[in-house]
């Protein structure tokens, strides 16, 4: 693709610190559809690290990043918006999903979360640090897609910005990043955020409702209540994801072994 001519559209995101536009870039077939994310210079830490986490992935439950320019501060990713629907518009238009809907969805996930979680030859290991309902994508009953790496970073590699306050989307921070255990923050803060998706999709809503500070002390103290799904071995895998204690989790290679199973 040539990133020098690309033609920008319209903004579709327009947060403090970046832009999401959608974009044409020309290419040797003629031209494609990608999304643009431009950051400011406040963002350029998180810019960096989120190259980073995508210019190793090989693995297609993943957003494809094409590309980006270091000095206008933008990288060329894959348009999700035409192919998929967000997990949270998904249930705000059709309600919860079934066990049976739920559960090629689930393993999709874990699957692709597996892959970030693991450190090979070809790459390290990554956090993703914000699965959450807006942060995957449904393509069709069986495949999924994470996006937004801009909080991610390496594992062991805890980025001291993150301490300014809690990063992350209130309702799928684990209780170690809510009490700012660095040691205890692991790849298990996404199994714990795996389990609050699982446990959304299924029931409709998260486990803990209420506004930041009552929020955080639900999701450090309370017991969420139990799934009640027709699938009870689905709601106990779920259910040991939301364990208080990250040690009590399984690993999402785990995961993944076990949801296939059930398929």
């Amino acid at each position: 693709m040539d990133f020098t001519a690309v033609k920008y559209n319209e903004i579709i995101v327009r947060g403090n610190y970046s832009k999401i536009l959608k974009a044409v870039a020309k290419t040797e077939q003629g031209s494609q559809e990608i999304i643009v994310k431009r950051v400011n210079n406040t963002a350029r830490k998180t810019f960096l690290r989120e190259i980073a986490a995508l210019q190793y992935n090989a693995n297609p439950g993943i957003i494809r990043l094409y590309g980006y320019d270091n000095k206008k501060k933008e990288m060329y990713l894959e348009d999700l918006t035409d192919q998929g629907i967000s997990i949270s518009r998904y249930i705000d238009h059709n309600g919860k999903l079934t066990p049976k809907e739920a559960l090629p969805l689930l393993s999709s996930i874990s699957k692709s979360l597996a892959y970030i979680h693991t450190r090979t030859t070809e790459k390290p290991a990554f956090i993703h640090y914000d699965i959450s309902d807006n942060n995957v994508f449904i393509l069709n009953v069986a495949e999924t897609k994470i996006i937004d790496f801009g909080t991610s970073f390496e594992d062991g590699g805890y980025p001291a910005e993150h301490d300014t306050w809690c990063i992350g989307t209130p309702r799928y921070n684990a209780p170690e990043k809510i009490t700012k255990n660095r040691n205890k923050e692991t790849t298990a803060v996404d199994v714990y955020a795996f389990g609050i998706l699982g446990y959304k999709m299924l029931v409709g809503i998260e486990p803990f409702t209420e506004m930041v500070g009552s929020l955080n002390r639900q999701i450090c103290f309370d017991s969420p209540a139990p799934i009640n799904s027709t699938h009870k071995p689905l709601d106990n895998i779920l259910m040991d994801c939301l364990a208080k204690d990250p040690r009590q989790r399984p690993s999402m290679d785990n995961i993944y072994t076990q949801l296939e199973q059930y398929r």
